[in-house]
This record gives C-alpha cells, sequence and structure tokens, in this order.
C-alpha cells in the first residue's frame, strides 16, 4: 500500500521568550490516487521558551485524502505537536475527509 508521511519539526529553544512554535502543514493538501494508500501527518513540538513555551505545530484545513471519487479504502493519522512547558499544543484544521 502506498504511503505518504509528513513530519515537520521541532521548535527551537527560547532563550530570552517563548520557544520557537513546531513545524506546520499547510492547508488544502490533497492526495488523490487510484488505489489504497496511507497518509500520516504529524507535526512537531515546541521548543523550551524562558518565558512560555512554544506552540506545537499546527495542520491546516481542507486536508484531503481521495482516489478521484471512489471509496476510500486507506488510513488517515494526523497527529499536532506538543506544545513546550506552558505552550498550546497544535491545533487540526477542519474538513478532513476520506474522499474528495
Amino acid at each position: 500500500m502506498p504511503q505518504r508521511t509528513i513530519v515537520t519539526g521541532k521548535g527551537g529553544v527560547g532563550k530570552t521568550g517563548s520557544g520557537g512554535k513546531g513545524g506546520s502543514v499547510g492547508s488544502n493538501s490533497t492526495l488523490h490516487q487510484n488505489q489504497s494508500y496511507t497518509r500520516d501527518i504529524k507535526t512537531g513540538a515546541g521548543g523550551a521558551g524562558k518565558t512560555k513555551g512554544g506552540h506545537g505545530g499546527d495542520v491546516g484545513s481542507n486536508n484531503k485524502l481521495g482516489s478521484y471519487g471512489q471509496d476510500f479504502s486507506g488510513s488517515n493519522k494526523i497527529e499536532t505537536g506538543d506544545g513546550g512547558d506552558g505552550g498550546d499544543g497544535g491545533d487540526a484544521g477542519d474538513y478532513y475527509s476520506g474522499n474528495t
């Protein structure tokens, strides 16, 4: 089964203020295949900061998996990053769908 994996990087350590934000995955990401497949998305964790931890990575809206209108038979795994100490975890966007 074909697989597409997206993993973004971790936010850096903040020396004076907040830690860096974890990497994000953009909106409107679409994968079309004529066969079964899987797609995993994992965004980066926010880094540690002096005043507040960094925000975990976000996943954009309207991410779709499709097989040109055919029934979807793969899997879709989305995992957003953890925030650094005191920081917010990442947000997953809306409108995830198994068919386009």
